[in-house]
């Protein structure tokens, strides 16, 4: 048992830590910051925003705080028709960063299904391709409305009783179907059609 996760007598702490520890910015090469800065940079201005300052600006603010451990209320989609358009490398370069401990790939079954439990203690959980069908269209958009904007989340195990816990979950979803999500132009997503010109053939 990991005495670091106790709180107190009637909770543990499920969260298995970021992948890196805190270090100063002062610690690092100057010339080596400044280049990661303009990286991440480029590609979120010419990739997911587009070039558009006040998108550019929320994504980065969106990274800022899942690096804080926060949860962000809006979750991110990227939508494409095409594939090959590198929509997986936001979703891979947030996973370096936070770490396999931190992060989760999501499936549909579990926010329709009977357990999640294994979703406790991530910061992080993304979806590469939502299983919509005409049947779980409205229900699984109600159901992601609820996640992204919860303040607390019903954890299921299989044949367990259901835990309520704090919700501390950020998402994420990748798609080649437009509009997966019901109603996703409204404030609790934010929706990014990628540029087609970046597809690889």
């Amino acid at each position: 048992k990991d005495s670091r996760r106790i709180i107190d007598n009637r909770y543990i702490n499920g969260f298995k830590g970021f992948k890196f520890k805190i270090t100063p910015l002062d610690k690092y090469d100057r010339k080596t910051v400044e280049k990661a800065e303009w990286i991440l940079n480029e590609y979120i201005n010419n990739f997911l925003s587009n070039k558009e300052k006040v998108i550019l600006k929320f994504i980065k603010s969106w990274i800022s705080n899942i690096c804080k451990g926060n949860k962000n209320e809006v979750m991110i989609i990227l939508e494409s028709i095409l594939k090959g358009v590198g929509k997986s490398t936001f979703i891979k370069l947030l996973v370096a960063m936070l770490g396999k401990n931190a992060t989760l790939k999501g499936h549909t079954k579990d926010i329709l299904g009977n357990t999640n439990i294994h979703w406790l203690g991530k910061i992080f959980v993304y979806f590469e391709e939502l299983s919509v069908s005409k049947s779980n269209y409205d229900q699984l958009s109600n159901e992601l409305k609820d996640l992204v904007t919860e303040d607390t989340m019903r954890y299921r195990g299989l044949f367990k009783d259901a835990i309520t816990e704090r919700n501390i979950v950020s998402f994420i979803s990748c798609s080649n179907n437009l509009r997966c999500i019901k109603d996703n132009t409204g404030r609790r997503f934010l929706t990014l059609d990628l540029p087609a010109e970046r597809h690889k053939g």
